[in-house]
């Protein structure tokens, strides 16, 4: 009865030896495992995205919305970060502006709300349109862009220049003949919310 218990604890230093070399040597062959990263909340951007700093992500979100909008919506978000441990807050932070800006390329962003709105007023007076318009008629959009303007925005000077461009941008890509949407390098053919009556 001895001898067959010494055999199954040979047996089993045996077995538990070569369990643990084989253990041993598959963890020397395994591929090192990788780090959890930091922030995987931008872990779907690439690295040169999600890594910008952080005032040109909030810069990026006047694309699409005027700087009213954008001091609202960055209180809004920085009033949400208390919640998230310090260490994480900027990570938490620039995701949700990654979030709310478009991608670079994106027809989302208006062509123009970059280029001041003097440039683009002269712009739309020397363009080719479609169908062709009187300098008169011209200048008749451009007063119908101010009065909206001034309607939206008052008198606070960046909310009505953002607003002019964003009007004057649409009005360009309204009625801007194809070749000159082509030239102006517009990311997209003639919007589908452009206003009947201009």
């Amino acid at each position: 009865m001895m001898r067959a218990f010494e055999l199954l604890a040979v047996g089993a230093v045996v077995v538990g030896g070569a369990a643990l070399a084989l253990a041993l040597r598959c963890r020397d062959d395994a591929p090192p495992v990788e780090p959890a990263p930091a922030c995987p909340e931008l872990a779907a951007y690439s690295p040169d995205v999600a890594n910008k700093p952080i005032a040109e992500l909030e810069h990026a979100l006047l694309s699409v919305m005027s700087p009213a909008m954008v001091r609202d919506q960055l209180a809004m978000i920085r009033s949400k970060l208390d919640q998230y441990r310090p260490e994480k807050r900027e990570c938490m932070y620039r995701a949700m502006l990654l979030g709310m800006a478009p991608m670079p390329g994106s027809p989302i962003a208006r062509w123009g709300i970059e280029r001041p709105s003097g440039e683009l007023e002269e712009l739309y007076l020397r363009i080719e349109t479609d169908p062709p318009r009187s300098e008169a008629d011209r200048r008749r959009v451009l007063g119908f862009v101010d009065s909206a303007v001034g309607t939206i925005a008052g008198s606070v000077a960046d909310e009505h220049e953002w607003w002019r461009r964003e009007y004057l941008g649409i009005v360009i890509t309204c009625q801007a003949s194809q070749r000159e949407l082509a030239t102006l390098g517009a990311k997209r053919p003639r919007p589908q919310d452009c206003p009947n009556d201009w």
